[in-house]
C-alpha cells in the first residue's frame, strides 16, 4: 500500500523527467569540451582538425536539443501546488 499516494508518485515521475533532460544535455556539453580538447591537441600535432569541428557541432544540436526538450518537464516540476502533497 502506498503511503504517500498518487500525487507523490507523479512528482517523482516528473523530478526523474527533469534529471534524464538535463543530463542529456550535461553529457553533450561534456562531450563538445572534450572534443574542443582533442582538436587542439590534434592541431598541435599538426593533424585535421575538420571531424572534431563537425563533431562538435553536432553536440551543439544534441545539447541545444535537450534544452529545449527540458523546458515543458522543468516547468511542470516548479508548477505551483506540484508538492502539496509533502504537507
Amino acid at each position: 500500500m502506498p503511503v504517500v499516494g498518487p500525487a507523490a508518485r507523479r512528482s517523482a515521475r516528473r523530478a526523474h523527467r527533469v534529471q534524464e533532460v538535463l543530463g542529456t544535455q550535461h553529457d553533450a556539453v561534456v562531450r563538445q569540451e572534450t572534443l574542443r580538447r582533442l582538436a587542439h591537441q590534434a592541431e598541435l600535432d599538426g593533424e585535421s582538425t575538420f571531424t572534431y569541428g563537425r563533431l562538435h557541432a553536432l553536440e551543439q544540436v544534441a545539447a541545444s536539443e535537450a534544452e529545449r526538450a527540458a523546458r515543458t518537464p522543468v516547468r511542470k516540476a516548479v508548477r505551483r501546488g506540484h508538492r502539496r502533497w509533502t504537507r
